[in-house]
């Protein structure tokens, strides 16, 4: 459904069209305009040129006001979003008719959902809602309520069909024209129902309207309608797995894509193919058919991006070229988190216009109670009113809960995936170094990750386990500002190394004092070495080595993972699960349980 919304706004491109001309003045450059939009635009831009030229000479409003919307339709052909949004910003400002004003607004609106700028699309919608309701348009709030619908339907990923009382509408309209004899709205009309039918599996329905359409494009040989309708038709023979008609359907709508020089159509159809080719094992096809796809800043978006980086992931995958497919399968999981996020903040805006329709029913119907006597019916309808309130607050809420959520999930993964790559790096390091000297213990530390001081709160600094106590301290009667010689400072750290490859560290005695004993020290010395030459508190020091062996050790030890939080605190030599917690999230940014539920997620 990549160009309903496209379609819609078509519509009222066509209704300005088919007044654009209809004045007293009139330049002989205008019926070549009306002749060339739709089927050679580049020549059509050329003429609305002249046009402009002519209408200044003249002084003529009403010819530069039309000349610049016609300007703009024609650059909408061609797929240059900057240069149709500049020409419908120049028409916009001369605009007088309300009615033109909004319809205007509308196209504007569907420039940028076409080009996947959904919040963008939707602030605009927002505001012509309020308009359309001023002026009585009744049409329009219909209209843009169901380009909403198309947005939703192409961001909602987990919504299958396509919403019932939407689809009853759109047959409605196309019935409705179809006996006035609309056709150049019904044109619009039929794209749109065929690409609903489509998406709520209704192929039969959708295939009948494509003979219908081909038959009206091409008396009036209009190649924009035929693009579309070769592109639908190879999509529903895709969908039925007749892959040679499918093909021959696809390089028709490229043909007429060429024809037009719509990046954004070749792409489309260059696309097609190529998942055409994938299907049918012609891997080498593939590869051909996406070497003709390009992207630019008005044709690239994450989505088509994700979409591109997929297929050529598999393609090289099966051609067993698993360099190239790793790297594409890297881009496409990139782009698709952009594309989910774009569509959850289009989600949002989504819900946001939902709620301010709400808000003006509910303003309108406390005006008509002030002037009217409230009955009990109306007593009713302010509970019922209610109950949706607290129903829309508590819908919000969940959103908002979702919203963190994920969020909070998606961070956890991301400090997951770095600390993976430290872990990585880490191993590999280690495999390749020869035993350690004690020149490592300064230079070259053995460690994943290192704590932050900074970031260590002051009750963890505290810790009982870890420093000495007041009574120990009494034990220690050396002047700490002694210097020591660095034969007895090379001695300790030897010492001290050795210490750390017997896993000292993860006895819950493993305290200053106990540990200066061990080294046959003072504790004011030992301290006074750890802080010089690691250049860290004896805290810090053993919390460092703990953690970065429980990283290490729960992921390559199963059993250990079976254990609790706090049986783990315990293997690492905390005397409680508080400390081992807090001190693995200081350090590697997610707790215990997250780390050992995406260990096992591998």
């Amino acid at each position: 459904m990549k160009y309903k919304t496209q379609v819609l706004s078509i519509f009222f491109s066509l209704f300005i069209l088919n007044n654009l001309f209809s004045q007293d003045v009139i330049y002989p450059v205008g019926d070549s305009i009306k002749k060339y939009l739709y089927n050679e635009p580049e020549k059509a831009i050329g003429y609305c040129h002249e046009y402009i030229k002519l209408s200044n000479e003249n002084n003529d409003i009403y010819g530069l006001r039309i000349s610049y919307s016609a300007l703009a339709i024609g650059y909408g052909v061609i797929n240059e979003p900057d240069s149709t949004l500049h020409y419908y910003g120049k028409s916009l400002v001369l605009e007088e008719n309300p009615i033109d004003l909004i319809r205007k607004k509308f196209y504007i609106a569907n420039v940028y959902d076409k080009n996947s700028n959904y919040n963008e699309a939707l602030r605009i919608y927002s505001q012509i809602l309020e308009l359309a309701k001023k002026e009585n348009d009744l049409e329009m709030v219909n209209t843009v309520n169901f380009s909403i619908e198309l947005i939703k339907s192409k961001v909602d990923i987990y919504k299958q069909g396509f919403p019932k009382e939407s689809l009853s509408y759109l047959e409605n309209i196309y019935n409705l024209e179809i006996k006035k004899d609309k056709l150049k709205e019904l044109k619009v009309t039929r794209k749109n129902l065929i690409e609903v039918y489509i998406k709520n599996d209704e192929l039969e329905k959708a295939k009948h309207l494509i003979e219908e359409g081909l038959k009206q494009a091409e008396r009036e040989n209009n190649k924009e309608f035929m693009f579309y309708l070769h592109d639908l038709k190879s999509k529903i023979n895709k969908l039925k797995e007749n892959y040679t008609i499918s093909i021959n359907e696809a390089k028709e709508a490229l043909r007429y894509a060429e024809d037009l020089k719509n990046q954004l159509f070749i792409n489309q159809a260059n696309f097609n193919l190529a998942e055409l080719a994938y299907i049918l094992e012609d891997y080498k096809g593939v590869l051909k058919y996406l070497k003709k796809v390009e992207y630019n800043k008005n044709n690239k978006t994450s989505l088509q991006l994700s979409r591109d980086y997929k297929l050529r992931a598999d393609t090289y995958n099966s051609l067993d070229s698993i360099r190239l497919s790793r790297d594409y399968l890297s881009k496409h999981l990139v782009e698709k988190d952009k594309a989910n996020k774009e569509y959850l903040d289009a989600l949002k805006s989504i819900y946001t216009i939902s709620t301010k329709e709400k808000v003006s029913e509910i303003q309108d119907n406390y005006e008509t109670e002030l002037q009217e006597e409230i009955s009990e019916k109306e007593k009713h309808k302010k509970t019922k009113w209610y109950w949706i309130g607290i129903s829309a607050g508590l819908l919000f809420l969940i959103f908002i809960l979702f919203t963190f959520f994920k969020g909070k999930s998606k961070r956890n993964q991301e400090r997951f995936e770095v600390l993976m790559q430290k872990v990585k790096a880490f191993e590999e390091r280690k495999t390749d170094i020869e035993p350690r000297k004690v020149e490592d213990v300064v230079l070259e530390k053995e460690i994943v990750l290192e704590i932050e001081p900074s970031k260590i709160p002051k009750n963890l600094e505290a810790e009982e386990d870890i420093i000495k106590t007041e009574e120990e301290e009494e034990e220690d009667t050396e002047d700490p500002a002694y210097v020591i010689n660095d034969k007895k400072v090379e001695e300790i750290l030897v010492k001290l190394l050795a210490l750390e490859d017997k896993l000292y560290y993860l006895r819950q005695d493993c305290t200053l004092h106990n540990m200066a004993k061990k080294l046959k020290t003072n504790t004011s010395y030992l301290s006074k070495i750890i802080n010089t030459h690691l250049n860290k508190s004896f805290s810090t020091y053993i919390n460092e080595l703990r953690i970065n062996y429980a990283i290490l050790e729960l992921k390559n030890n199963k059993r250990l993972r079976s254990y609790s939080v706090k049986g783990i605190a315990q293997e690492m030599g905390y005397k409680n699960a508080d400390a081992f917690t807090r001190y693995f999230k200081v350090t590697t940014g997610i707790t215990p349980a997250v780390y050992i539920k995406k260990i096992e997620g591998i």
